[in-house]
């Protein structure tokens, strides 16, 4: 192995190091949000009437039901252009300036 190669597997070993605690920060980090998250909803039910609760509870079942129907809608988009713009001879001709 050269000098170069060696220096760039060395480096590459600190990015995976690197990547790694990352992620284990980011774990830990929406782990601890989510106890937060939790704590603050134990406090909130013990201090909102249960009629209250349920509506808030409903508003927040159709909030994350309308977040899943536009992320469905979004990847289904997406997978259409993606299926649209597909390599056909006569797209790549064109990404070519050859005209047909």
């Amino acid at each position: 192995m050269t000098g170069r190669s060696q220096l760039e597997a060395e480096i590459d070993a600190a990015k995976a190091i690197a990547k790694r605690r990352l992620a284990r920060l980011h774990e830990k980090q929406r782990r601890d949000r989510v106890r937060h998250d939790s704590a603050v909803l134990e406090i909130l039910r013990g201090r909102i009437n249960p009629e209250a609760m349920v509506k808030i509870e409903a508003e927040a079942r159709a909030q994350l039901d309308a977040q899943d129907a536009e992320r469905s809608r979004r990847a289904q988009d997406a997978a259409q252009r993606r299926n649209s713009t597909a390599a056909t001879p006569v797209t790549v001709a064109k990404q070519h300036g050859v005209s047909s």
